[in-house]
């Protein structure tokens, strides 16, 4: 009988013995993280000049370097690394650093340790604020200014598991330096045998180098089986010498992908969410919108929540569904630091306001599955005290959650730069040539055909107008969201959702979560916003009570796309007939939470860089699971 009980998400904390000097020794491997002389002149002579990153960064143009690091350990190589990448890389250029780790640190333990290094401050400090310390699985920060733009991914798990996963069509990717900087092969030989190596020379071409502090006779073995071409050189302080190589094997590794020009049709979530995305990584991009504004239609909500459905058993959504979750609470932080997004991580309490949903939390937690920092019961009383009002059910809290309005977010990822806007621009039809792709819009006649190298199509279940797309099993229903003024009498300090939800907010407060075919009708819509409220009331007595008193200022409707196993559609639509035509789509209500990853993992497939989430969840989404 196949097991449908979902992996432990739990990772082995690393058991450290700190000394008098405040430096960290692994209990489990019985060896120190770096040099106690100097480990961060160490990194800069060992891992940065023994692959001549300096020069290297220097000369790059508006191209992509990729670091793979075995060790992430305390994140000081890639501290030192980002450092050195924002003093010497010219603008435009873009660094990914993939970096292995099975016995992560926390935080804390982090901030110990980075305070050792008062010159790295800054760079410690943004690392820490979005820093993954649960949650087995890949991991992917995006980190330093639009100017030295950085992707960190951080592998937890099994180096060698990991990266066989990693290495599949779907997610290729070249290697330019490789970091080899485990425990001492005797201590942890795990990280030094010829599998992993042979498994890391995929990624590699001529091109790539590497460097290590080990010159045991073993791992100079290894390598060379592995088709690196290396040599010892000195070494740092009392090590006599390193070694630093460069690949000379087969490459199986696949080119990266040059930048041109890219048109995105849809102007909600998807669309724009893809467009910010690879404008970021360099395309030049033209966003359509056919209406006069961006997010005009299921994206338009004034407010948005982030959230994910735990589950005890696997389903093919299961994994996905968490992993965005993880990516989006990361990525709105981030956009909240660096272009000022108003973000509200205020956490999300999940009401098991039925004998069903309780006894589906009670087995969610018997399986400990799931990390407590990433979700926790809360018994009636506690999650009264979280919400600050008088709550009628326990609940699960998902502490990471938050709301944001989508269409404050649509604008600020098309403010970028990269991104031309072009509303009021409906695009009938496009057809492909020698080079690319020619859009036929509604635009004046000089406009009318405009030509691009690729084409994404993010325009919801308008995109089945399309008969390259008419295939596809897309289903459409609707949703209504009622938008109430906020007061006193309706504050709550969190997310509360049952059967209905209600958000936070200074100005407005949403109330939502019904489902319908398409009945618009004045009784039907007053229908909905009485079920709102009694679902609140059942509650919440207190909230239901607050807005059973006023009207609605709005209640808001939008057709919202699925597909029949409720997952995206993202990727190539088809790349033999349709070559370089993308979609991301059907993010049903979810878009909020879906779109940041998928936007993320289109792009690492356009451009041919590391991807933000394993490809055995990537994949799930592809187009292609539905042949024509």
């Amino acid at each position: 009988m196949t097991d449908t009980r979902l992996p432990s998400l739990h990772l082995p904390p690393p058991r450290l013995d700190w000394n008098a000097a405040g430096w960290p020794e692994s209990r489990d491997y019985g060896d120190v993280y770096f040099s106690k002389a100097d480990a961060l002149g160490e990194s800069s002579h060992v891992f940065l000049a023994g692959n001549a990153l300096p020069a290297r960064f220097a000369a790059l143009s508006a191209h992509d370097f990729v670091i793979l690091e075995l060790g992430f350990g305390s994140g000081l190589n890639f501290l030192n690394t980002w450092r050195l990448w924002r003093q010497t890389a010219p603008r435009g250029a873009r660094l990914h650093y993939v970096s292995c780790e099975l016995h992560p640190l926390s935080r804390d333990e982090l901030e110990r340790l980075h305070a050792q290094w008062p010159e790295l401050a800054s760079e410690s400090a943004a690392l820490r604020a979005q820093y993954p310390e649960h949650s087995a699985g890949l991991h992917q920060l995006r980190l330093g200014a639009a100017e030295h733009p950085l992707w960190l991914t951080l592998l937890y798990g099994d180096a060698h598991a990991m990266l066989t996963q990693l290495c599949c069509p779907s997610a290729p990717f070249v290697v330019d330096a490789l970091f080899l900087d485990g425990f001492s092969p005797k201590r942890n030989p795990a990280l030094w045998h010829t599998e992993l190596l042979q498994q890391i020379a995929r990624f590699c071409t001529p091109a790539t180098t590497l460097a290590t502090y080990s010159v045991a006779a073993s791992v100079r073995q290894v390598l060379e089986q592995s088709g690196f071409n290396v040599e010892k050189a000195p070494g740092f302080a009392h090590k006599r010498h390193m070694l630093r190589g460069e690949y000379r094997g087969v490459a199986e590794a696949s080119t990266r992908t040059p930048r041109g020009t890219l048109a995105i049709v849809g102007g909600g979530l998807a669309g724009c969410s893809s467009a910010f995305a690879l404008a970021e990584s360099g395309w030049r991009v033209t966003l359509f919108e056919r209406n006069a504004a961006l997010a005009s239609a299921a994206s338009g909500n004034p407010q948005g929540i982030l959230h994910f459905r735990p589950v005890k058993r696997q389903a093919p959504d299961s994994h996905f569904n968490l992993y965005a979750y993880l990516h989006a609470t990361r990525h709105y932080q981030a956009l909240a630091h660096a272009v000022g997004l108003r973000w509200h991580p205020c956490g999300h309490l999940q009401l098991a306001t039925t004998a069903a949903l309780r006894q589906r939390f009670a087995a969610i937690l018997e399986e400990s599955v799931y990390p407590s920092a990433l979700l926790h019961y809360l018994d009636r009383d506690a999650a009264s005290a979280k919400a600050g009002v008088p709550l009628q059910y326990p609940a699960l809290f998902f502490p990471d959650s938050g709301w944001l309005s989508p269409p404050e977010l649509c604008t600020l990822y098309a403010a970028h730069p990269n991104i031309t806007l072009a509303t009021l621009s409906e695009v009938h039809a496009f057809r492909q040539d020698r080079s690319g792709w020619r859009l036929h819009t509604n635009a004046a006649a000089q406009a009318a055909q405009q030509h691009f190298d690729r084409i994404i199509l993010a325009n919801s279940s308008e995109a089945a107008l399309f008969p390259e797309l008419g295939h596809l099993p897309f289903i459409s229903n609707r949703g209504q969201v009622d938008v109430y003024s906020a007061s006193a009498d309706s504050t709550v300090h969190t997310i509360v959702c049952g059967q209905s939800y209600l958000v936070p907010g200074d100005n407005v407060q949403c109330l939502g979560g019904s489902y319908y075919l398409g009945d618009d009708s004045p009784a039907a819509v007053s229908a909905r916003q009485h079920w709102h409220l009694e679902q609140l009331r059942d509650a919440c007595p207190t909230l239901g009570q607050a807005l059973a008193t006023r009207r609605p200022l709005q209640a808001r409707r939008a057709s919202r796309c699925i597909t029949p196993d409720r997952l995206p559609l993202v990727g190539a639509l088809d790349a033999e007939r349709y070559p370089n035509l993308y979609l991301n789509l059907a993010h049903g209500s979810h878009g909020l939470t879906r779109t940041p990853l998928c936007a993320a993992w289109l792009t690492s497939q356009i451009n041919a860089t590391p991807p933000p989430c394993l490809p055995l969840l990537g994949e799930l989404l592809n187009p292609a699971r539905y042949p024509q």
